[in-house]
């Protein structure tokens, strides 16, 4: 008689095996191999017989046939032939190892009920022999005490894993009636000819269960320490670049170790992540480290960076400079005006396999022309971005910069791959926190119960009133947030840093700003105030209406404090609209403060554009608002902007409204016809009266602020002190530059505009220490912030702000264009700052004046000014504090935290550093806290994430290393813990990524509209094109990685749907800006990085503290 066993219904042999093992007096196992996963299947009846001393010596014997090894799809059998009996024993020793640090047996089971197992093999109870030969073989021997049935035996499939016992398909057979004794025999041969294990072999087996593998003891010191090893190790390539420093020393250049450190960091980014973020503070030598990293990738490739960071032909300074020392042949160096050529050199040459882009932050807008070309430009290469401000932007902004060289839906950068729908979340997050900080005490009622709705999604529908410090709370944790998402990619040091390398690098001071007050009559006073004021918002009493800029306000009839329903292209019309006003009137507020000169001109300029547009109006009863405006006026330099504003004018006075971007309002459909031609009208009379007023106070020829400056340069050129002046506006420089000659002679250098070749030699022969050839011509060094990027001006040991820079990270690049690595000068370094009083204001008073006068500009600029943190409460005596310090990073980086620590550690603790040479992985710890939590470490690449899990809240989250770091530590007395009761299922939600997302990420409009026009598309009789649209839907589903600007290109197809050539034309134009291999090159990017492979390095347990512990 036969019995089958499927693992079909009642028919499992794990079931079977649990009522033989109970009647058994001795059991014979031939399988492939026995590793454990099977074991919970028969735990309960071996414990049982055991408590009943049931089992005696060689109870159980267990063949293996096979060795085992791990694959992509988990564990699988091995057949390896081998030599002796230790390569033999070696392999067994391996196959357990491997075994156990699989994700297959880390389950709550095994841990419980190996050790069970370990006993029984210590006791001989049950004995493990290995064939010489491979076999493959699955046969089960039962000696019961069963008069029925005394002697039977299964065969078939089945391993002796929890897959051939319970869940695996499977055909044994169990029979009873014939063929034992021949099966025993087989049995019994292979057993006398096998490998037997040792009493030494079966402890050093035992040894390695217990000290090798996932079921390691480990105490939560030295967990900690091997985190910390482990940090480290993943941000460091085994490369020593010593061709490099050769390279370095041969040109004149010192290869810092710090630099060398950001080379290997950088070039493991590259390899693993395809870019990398270069943000060390200004000054520190961002150009030659990303030279040193381009020549360690050893591939050509091209550079990017603002027009006067590129350097003459001649190769004697700027980024021509750079590739030709480091011997960077083949390279080429274009500036931000000429993508479209970059992009055309790039296709051209199949070779270009790097993208440097200096300045990188200026491409965070994927609406922008200049962005898509720079997206295409790196697409499928690798991308070294520079920027000293990686983190002073929105979400949106970041996310921009992160996807010219990561595959949004694929990124390696986050542990679950979506780094879109991340940057999504935090995107609708931060414009929430963001109105509600600006919204909820408003006096417009309608923006104040928005504020409290949005809060009410945040915090929850219970809340009444806006409790503003938990919006501050709920920013720093955004901030943070985003921070842990950039960390793999991101490589940043400051000056305090540096302190902690072998080199001793000598730095100035850079000390606080020093207050320059200027004094203005009373009546002068009074007109500043009045200035400021007009540009307030409406509701405030503003009385600036901007109409201009924001017409579809009239044309749809909309109140100030109107949150109308309107359609997508009107709500996104309405949004631009009040951008580009708000932008409008900051603008002619920082002119003010900058320079009474500088805002005359500007007045000029908006009168005159106004008059011009209220003529085309009258003339054609129509009015033209470019679309495109707004993004070439954030694109812009300060002191272009109004150049920007001319050539508008200029099309409005040639009456031009077939323009590709411009829309034409038809004057005649305006709800509100008159109040606009009236709020023009107000406008005008507005400038017309401060023009008047600035003659009337005599403000441009007599400037009290002009008059300070002279002054205090006098004072700093008696100390022997270079300085250099900076402005944010070419208009201000032109207002000083006639005073400044005039008082001081030829020791005045003025470079603004567009610098010539001649200039830039005389700024580096006489500001530039490290200049070749030195002069001592000129003292006094006047420019705008053309000059606050790429240049060595450390000959100047005062930097001054003639207008106040709104945005500290100015003052950081301003500064550090004398706070140089290299020759130091001064052992001090000075910044000035002006300021408004009164005549006759004593000290006390005049920052008492000041202190107003510059909130009363802060109320204005808003989010403009990043003088404060978001999370931050505005305040005039701090706003004052604030702009009188010098903030640059106060405390050294987290990396240089961790390697301290770790080196102090090495030094006080070897005992330690050696116990965790040949850590296991998938090891547990556990240790008392505070809260009860979860941590677990993965790396994934080169890169180390963290499984977070709060017991109490239902999703786990990704965070960085540096968030669970306090959370880790501990120290040699730190007592070791069993795992909780809850550890097993927290643990199983930690690896689930579906967790991870909030809710499912949908599309947002402009790629569902994209989308759903590309699906209908498809099935249109547009011949060869159709693999392209294909191409892009895959693109839209799968990757996300074509920018908003092609994206908005797709949607304008629509208005063509009727025309079947123009929709053809039109997808060959897309075509042609993203190239036809625009998928493949991201799907060859996608081969080169490695998102499957992924380690488990270990699982923190924290365990609340309670009394009975």
């Amino acid at each position: 008689m036969s019995t089958f066993i499927t693992n079909h219904g009642n028919k499992d042999l794990k079931k079977r095996l649990q009522e033989l093992i109970e009647v058994s007096t001795e059991l014979k196992f031939l399988v492939g191999f026995f590793y454990f996963s099977g074991i919970k299947e028969f735990y309960e009846t071996l414990k049982k017989l055991y408590d009943e001393g049931k089992l005696s010596q060689e109870h159980i014997k267990i063949l293996v046939g096979l060795n085992v090894d791990k694959g992509g799809y988990g564990l699988y059998e091995a057949a390896t032939k081998l030599k002796s009996k230790d390569e033999y024993f070696q392999a067994l020793i391996n196959s357990i190892k491997t075994a156990f640090t699989s994700q297959e047996l880390d389950n709550e089971d095994i841990y419980e009920q190996v050790r069970f197992f370990v006993k029984l093999l210590e006791e001989k109870i049950i004995v493990i022999r290995k064939t010489w030969e491979p076999n493959h073989s699955k046969l089960y021997l039962f000696k019961t005490k069963e008069t029925s049935a005394p002697l039977l035996f299964i065969t078939g499939s089945s391993n002796l894993t929890r897959a051939g016992l319970v869940s695996q398909n499977e055909f044994n057979v169990e029979i009873k009636d014939y063929g034992f004794e021949e099966a025993e025999k087989y049995f019994d041969d292979l057993w006398k000819d096998s490998i037997a294990l040792s009493e030494d072999d079966v402890k050093k087996l035992v040894y390695t269960i217990k000290n090798e593998t996932a079921l390691k003891d480990v105490g939560p010191f030295s967990a900690y320490v091997y985190l910390l090893k482990t940090y480290i190790e993943t941000h460091k390539t085994k490369d020593t670049f010593n061709d490099l420093v050769k390279l370095m020393e041969r040109k004149g250049y010192k290869p810092y170790s710090y630099q060398l450190e950001a080379v290997s960091q950088a070039v493991a980014n590259c390899k693993s992540h395809g870019g990398t973020i270069l943000a060390d503070v200004v000054g520190l030598g961002k150009t030659v480290v990303a030279c040193m990293v381009a020549k360690a990738l050893g591939k050509r490739g091209i550079v990017i960076a603002p027009p006067h960071l590129i350097g003459p032909d001649d190769k004697s300074t700027g980024w021509k400079k750079y590739l030709e020392d480091f011997e960077l042949y083949g390279w080429e160096a274009f500036s931000v005006g000429k993508l479209d050529k970059a992009l055309e050199f790039v296709r051209e040459h199949d070779n270009i396999e790097v993208v440097i882009v200096d300045e990188a932050h200026r491409f965070r807008n994927e609406n922008t022309l200049s962005y898509h070309y720079l997206k295409e430009i790196c697409r499928g290469k690798t991308a070294l971005l520079l920027t000293a401000t990686p983190f002073n932007n929105r979400p949106s902004d970041i996310f921009a910069l992160l996807k010219l060289f990561t595959i949004p839906k694929k990124s390696t950068i986050v542990f679950d791959e979506d780094l879109k729908s991340k940057f999504e979340e935090y995107e609708s997050l931060f414009n929430k926190l963001s109105y509600i900080k600006n919204h909820y005490n408003s006096p417009n009622k309608k923006k104040r119960e928005r504020a409290l709705n949005y809060y009410k999604e945040i915090f929850g529908k219970n809340n009444v009133v806006v409790e503003i410090d938990n919006v501050k709370t709920e920013t720093k944790d955004l901030a943070r947030h985003i921070r842990s998402i950039l960390e793999p990619v991101v490589i940043r040091r400051n000056r305090l840093d540096l302190k902690h390398y072998k080199e001793k690098i000598d730095l100035p001071e850079v000390k606080d700003p020093i207050e320059w007050f200027y004094e203005l009559t009373k009546e002068q006073s009074e007109f500043y105030d009045e200035v400021i004021s007009a540009f307030g918002e409406e509701e405030l009493g503003g009385r600036f209406k901007g109409a201009i800029y924001i017409p579809i306000k009239y044309e749809k009839g909309i109140k100030d404090d109107d949150e109308p329903e309107l359609k997508d292209e009107e709500s996104f019309l309405l949004t631009y609209q009040r951008n580009l006003y708000d932008f409008m009137r900051r603008l002619l507020v920082k002119r003010f403060e900058s320079s009474f000169g500088s805002f005359y001109e500007s007045i000029k300029r908006f009168k005159s554009i106004h008059e011009t547009a209220l003529d085309f109006i009258k003339k054609t009863n129509k009015f033209i608002l470019d679309r495109k405006l707004m993004e070439d006026l954030a694109e812009k330099d300060s002191d272009e902007i109004l150049k920007e504003l001319e050539k508008y004018e200029q099309n409005l006075k040639e009456q031009k409204t077939n323009a590709e971007y411009y829309k034409v309002y038809d004057l005649s459909k305006f709800k509100q016809k008159d109040k606009f031609i009236r709020d023009i009208q107000s406008d005008i009379k507005l400038f017309d009266e401060f023009l008047q007023k600035m003659e009337e106070l005599k403000l441009t020829q007599n400037d009290p602020k002009a008059d300070r400056l002279i002054k205090g340069i006098e004072e700093f050129l008696k100390e022997g002190r270079k300085v250099v002046i900076f402005t944010e506006y070419t208009d201000t420089a032109k207002h000083l530059e006639e005073t400044l000659k005039r008082h001081f002679k030829d020791k005045v250098l003025v470079a603004y505009g567009n610098i010539g070749k001649t200039t830039f030699e005389e700024i580096a022969k006489n500001f530039d220490a490290q200049y070749k050839y030195q002069e001592n011509k000129y003292k006094i060094l006047l420019t705008t912030d053309k000059l606050s990027e790429g240049y060595n001006l450390n000959r100047a040991g005062v930097v001054i702000n003639y207008d106040i820079p709104w945005n500290p990270v100015r003052v950081i690049q301003r500064v550090g264009r004398i706070n140089r690595i290299g020759k130091k000068v001064y052992d001090e370094i000075y910044i000035v700052n002006f300021f408004p009083t009164e005549q006759g204001a004593d000290i006390v008073r005049s920052k008492e004046i000041a202190q107003t006068k510059m909130f009363m500009i802060h109320s204005i600029l808003r989010e403009d000014a990043k003088i404060f943190d978001p999370s931050e409460e505005p305040e005039p005596s701090k706003l004052y504090k604030r702009l009188n310090e010098y903030k640059e990073d106060k405390e050294e980086s987290f990396f240089t935290k961790v390697r301290d620590e770790l080196s102090q550690i090495e030094e006080s603790h070897p005992e330690v550093i050696k116990e965790i040479q040949n850590m296991p992985q998938r090891v547990k710890t556990a240790k008392k806290s505070d809260k009860n939590e979860l941590m677990v470490f993965i790396r994934k690449g080169k890169d180390l994430f963290v499984g977070y899990k709060d017991y109490a809240e239902r999703q786990p989250k990704t965070v960085s290393f540096e968030e669970v770091y306090e959370k880790i530590k501990a120290t040699p007395e730190t007592e070791r813990l069993k795992v909780s009761k809850d550890f097993w299922s927290n643990y199983e939600i930690v690896f689930d990524k579906k967790a991870y997302t909030k809710r499912k990420s949908k599309p947002r409009a402009i790629e569902e509209k994209a989308l759903n026009l590309l699906n209908d598309l498809k099935d249109k009789d547009i011949g060869e094109l159709k693999s392209f649209v294909l191409a892009l839907i895959k693109d839209i589903e799968e990757y996300s990685s074509l920018s908003e600007y092609i994206l908005q290109k797709i949607i304008k197809i629509e208005k063509h749907s009727d025309n079947i050539e123009k929709v053809k034309k039109e997808l060959e134009e897309i075509k042609k800006e993203i190239g036809e291999d625009f998928i493949e090159r991201v799907e060859s990017q996608l081969k080169l990085l490695d998102l499957e492979n992924q380690e488990v390095i270990m699982a923190v347990e924290n365990q609340k503290f309670t009394d009975e512990m």
